[in-house]
């Protein structure tokens, strides 16, 4: 686990897992959840040229890695906001999402997130690229405001650009 003092022991290289009190897990991804940031949703965008799936993936209670059913197809430009507990994501599991790309490659997210039906905050996804040249980005969290039982419209913005991977890490290696 790294922390703002020991930046030696971030998961990468620039140690961006470092901030915000996220601390590496044991797949090398950055687990971005937690008490602060409990996430009862979750946004995909499908830019890519092909048809997607939203899946989670979860450890049980015996240690297994657990892949939830999955959405239904999700075509290029379309975007799909779920709550992972309506596919299996038990109260306070640590899950990553799983893209599923019909008849291609999928690819499953780094980050990792600590599920909670009353949480206050969504994670945003888009995939992009081809069946066999995609990829899955995490695009930042969202604060979800009120009832989140319509999901025919986003409810959310993103709130803390700063989640975005690609963020500036010079600063966090500033003593």
């Amino acid at each position: 686990m790294c922390s703002n003092k020991d930046k030696n022991n971030c998961c990468d290289s620039c140690c961006c897992c470092c901030s915000h009190n996220q601390s590496c897990n044991d797949n090398g991804g950055k687990d971005v959840g937690d008490e602060r940031y409990t996430v009862r949703r979750v946004r995909l965008t499908n830019n890519g040229w092909f048809v997607a799936r939203l899946q989670f993936v979860y450890v049980d209670s015996q240690g297994r890695s657990i892949r939830t059913r999955g959405t239904g197809d999700i075509r290029l430009n379309q975007t799909v906001q779920v709550d992972p507990g309506d596919y299996g994501v038990p109260e306070g599991a640590t899950f990553r999402i799983h893209a599923s790309v019909v008849a291609g490659r999928d690819k499953t997210s780094t980050e990792s997130f600590v599920y909670g039906s009353s949480g206050s905050y969504g994670a945003d996804f888009i995939t992009t690229g081809t069946t066999l040249i995609n990829s899955l980005v995490f695009d930042g969290l969202f604060w979800i405001y009120g009832d989140s039982s319509n999901d025919s419209e986003p409810r959310g913005e993103v709130i803390d650009d700063e989640f975005h991977l690609q963020q500036n890490c010079d600063e966090n290696q500033e003593s």
